[in-house]
C-alpha cells in the first residue's frame, strides 16, 4: 500500500511539473547556404527528420529550426543531403 502511494505521489509531481528536469530546451536557427543543385534539391524537400524546414531566404539559403540536442544528428543530415553546404548556427530569438 505503501509504494502504491509513493508511486501516485511520483506521478502527481512530475504532472504539475515539481519532479521534471527544468533545463529548458533551446530552440536554434540554422542557416544552409547551397549550390544551384543543391538548392534545387531542397526545394523538394517534404521535411527533414532532426529539424523544420521553416523558409528560404533567397533561392540558395534556407532557414532550419531544431532543438539544442538535434543539432549534431541535422548537421550529419544536412552533410549527407548537401555535401558542399555551408552551415551556420544560431539561438532563436523568441
Amino acid at each position: 500500500m505503501r509504494s502504491i502511494i509513493t508511486l501516485l505521489a511520483m506521478v502527481f509531481m512530475t504532472q504539475i511539473g515539481f519532479a521534471q528536469d527544468k533545463a529548458a530546451t533551446e530552440d536554434l536557427t540554422v542557416t544552409i547556404t547551397l549550390s544551384e543543385a543543391e538548392a534545387m534539391k531542397a526545394k523538394s524537400l517534404k521535411g527533414l527528420e532532426h529539424g523544420k524546414l521553416s523558409k528560404g531566404l533567397d533561392k540558395y539559403t534556407f532557414e532550419i529550426t531544431t532543438a539544442q540536442e538535434e543539432l549534431g544528428s541535422l548537421k550529419n543530415e544536412l552533410k549527407t543531403m548537401f555535401p558542399t553546404c555551408n552551415i551556420e548556427v544560431a539561438k532563436r530569438n523568441n
